[in-house]
């Protein structure tokens, strides 16, 4: 499922690439945080990650309190 949530951090992404980042959803509050490095062979932090945020690929910079859309892993 997919969701909005308020970004509790800022966040920077390389220009012309969609990303999704590993993420920690807080459905009391409706934000999330991002989980562990950027970088895809972080594999570890996934296994503890209830969501992706999803990062659109015109976006290089999205600062906190940003409402985004992420992907709810069940």
């Amino acid at each position: 499922p997919r969701r909005s949530a308020v970004l509790t951090q800022a966040l920077t992404a390389p220009a012309g690439k969609r990303q999704f980042r590993r993420g920690v959803f807080d459905v009391t509050t409706g934000t999330v945080a991002t989980h562990g490095p950027p970088a895809s062979h972080h594999m570890r932090y996934l296994a503890s990650s209830n969501c992706l945020i999803d990062i659109p690929v015109d976006a290089t910079e999205v600062p906190a309190g940003t409402q985004v859309q992420i992907w709810e892993l069940d």
